[in-house]
């Protein structure tokens, strides 16, 4: 055999394998992760017992100058005008619509 033909016979043999391997290595692996849970975001839609109409009306009748409200993680989120014009996020207590500082 020459050398040629017995280096050949070793590249075919190594694609062969590796071929191989490459079907078999997945049934190898992990199974995939469950996903994580997503961070608790309750919004208007998913939150029954939050009446963004009702909140928003109170944040506005104390002087805040919200556009919308929404339930986010325990707090009340405001998207409200700040003192620039601009529309910022600000956060209150659900109970007390007290600011909340993050």
């Amino acid at each position: 055999m020459s050398k040629n033909t017995a280096t050949r016979n070793t590249i075919v043999a190594l694609v062969a394998a590796a071929s191989l391997g490459s079907i078999a290595l997945p049934a190898l692996a992990a199974p995939a992760p469950e996903p994580e849970a997503p961070l608790e975001t309750a919004t208007v839609e998913s939150t029954s017992d939050f009446d963004a109409d009702r909140t928003l009306t109170l944040l506005q009748q104390e002087g805040v100058r919200a556009t919308a409200v929404e339930k986010w993680r325990g707090l009340v989120r405001a998207f409200v005008i700040d003192e620039n014009g601009q529309q910022a996020m600000r956060y209150f207590d659900p109970d007390t619509l007290a600011p909340v500082l993050l």
